[in-house]
Order: structure tokens, then sequence, then C-alpha cells
């Protein structure tokens, strides 16, 4: 069987509605001929929950490993010569893969291309839209303050994933976000305006479980600081945007202030 133009990786510790309504956001895809290469992290997923359909492959972990490594077993486990990215719980809005793959094509120095995102309830419910940054140069320096990216809206050269030794499995949280940063120091990252991705917002998400005294949090702080003396930087400049981001993180960890991603969402749908 000749090899997709498109992998979609999507890793699971859950077998329930919102994995099923996901797997149908992407068979649902036109335009594009795409692989789903879901990863069943320490959970048993039987024939009748998987969709009938020749272009969904399962790998198994026996016991859970964590997101970074299921997500780069699913990165090798990959055929396609672009990796697009969807978690168990989001959704893929119609017309996204053909429109990024385009997009793709178009800009050969694009290493990771993202989108805005609709953000959804636990039912499904509209609750506002995020709108992201655009521009890679805008990009690169917002990365050094925040992580402009919906992770569930990407799309990646494997090549490229491959040339930064894909995620890192000791950032157990934020692991999306230490990736754009190295992948921003060997080619270009950008987003496109529209909503091609709802993203899903409830109680039990591993994002408000990050403490900001963990390995992860030390990580992301250690390649913000490589990106930020890759584009010339002054180290006292990164210095005080960590010392403020870092604050940031124990304030969301406290529950004394709102997910950025709420505070910038607006209420209107794209």
């Amino acid at each position: 069987m000749p090899a997709p133009s498109i992998s979609v990786v999507i890793p699971t510790v859950r077998a329930d509605q919102h994995l099923w309504a996901a797997l149908d956001s992407v068979l649902a895809q036109t335009g594009v001929d795409l692989e789903v290469v879901l990863v069943a992290d320490g959970i048993e997923l039987e024939p009748r929950h998987v969709p009938s359909d020749d272009r969904v492959r399962v790998i198994k972990h026996e016991h859970r490993q964590g997101t970074p490594a299921a997500l780069n077993s699913g990165l090798r486990a990959s055929r396609g010569e672009f990796i697009a990215r969807l978690d168990a719980d989001d959704l893929a809005m119609p017309g996204r893969l053909e429109r990024q793959l385009e997009e793709m094509r178009h800009r050969p120095e694009l290493v990771c291309l993202g989108s805005s995102a609709q953000l959804i309830d636990d039912a499904s419910r509209f609750l506002g839209t995020l709108e992201v940054v655009v521009g890679v140069e805008q990009i690169k320096s917002t990365l050094l303050k925040r992580n402009p990216l919906v992770h569930s809206s990407v799309m990646m050269r494997r090549l490229s994933l491959e040339s930064v030794g894909g995620y890192d499995e000791d950032c157990a949280r934020m692991q999306d976000y230490d990736l754009f940063l190295r992948l921003a120091d060997i080619g270009d990252i950008d987003n496109l305006p529209d909503a091609l991705t709802s993203y899903r917002i409830h109680p039990g998400q591993f994002s408000r479980l990050t403490s900001p005294w963990s390995t992860s949090m030390r990580t992301v702080l250690r390649s913000r600081r490589r990106l930020a003396g890759s584009l010339g930087n002054f180290p006292l400049s990164q210095a005080l945007r960590d010392a403020l981001w870092f604050a940031a993180q124990v304030a969301r960890h406290m529950q004394v202030a709102r997910p950025g991603y709420m505070r910038r969402a607006n209420s209107k749908p794209r």
C-alpha cells in the first residue's frame, strides 16, 4: 500500500464518545490521502470500538507510558510525509487537512503550521474562538513569551520532526510547547487565521495539572533560553520574560488565574 501524504496521530487513554467523534472528524476529511495512527496508551480498544476503515491503524501500549512516549510511538508508526495532530477529545473541522496541506506544499520553508480554534465544552457547545498569532516573525517572538500554537491544530513535516528528535519523553507536560521551541530553531512556524480545530475544554485536561516546579517546566525554560540565544536576544531580557511566564504558571496552578487561552478567546464563531 503506498504511503499517504498525511498521518494523523491521536494518542488516547480513554475509549469514549469524544474519541469516536475525533476519529469521525478525521475520516470525514476530503481532498487528501491520509491515515490515522491511534495510539492506545495502556488501554484496551476492542475491535467494535475502532471504525472499520483501512485508514485507521492502532498502536498498543500494554502499560501507560505517558503522552510524549505515545506521541513518539505514533510518529514512528506513521508513513506520511506530513504529521497532523489531533487530541482524542478534539475535532478536526471540515477541510482542515486539505487547507493545511496546500499551505505546507506552497511554503517549503514551513516546518509547522497551526490554526485558530473553536472552543467547545464537554457537550460540544460553542464557547468562543481562540484566535492565534499569525506570521513567522511574530510567532518566533511570541514563543519566547508563551505557546502561540494549538497543539491539536498543527501539521508538521516528518523530516523536521525527526531532525529535532521528536517529543522529549522527559517532558510529561507541555511537550508541545517544548517541541515548537525546538522546531522554531530549524525553520519557520506559522498559523492560519481560520479556526480549523474544535478544542474541547473540560476539568480533566492534563494541561491544567502542570506543576510550575516540574521537570517539564525546567525543560521548557531551557528550550526558551536556547531559542532566545539563537535569535540574538539578550539573556537578561529573556530572564525577565521567563520570570513573568513562571509567575503566570504558578497563578494558573494555584487556580487564581484562568488559562491564557481562555482569557484570549472571543465569543464569536469564525
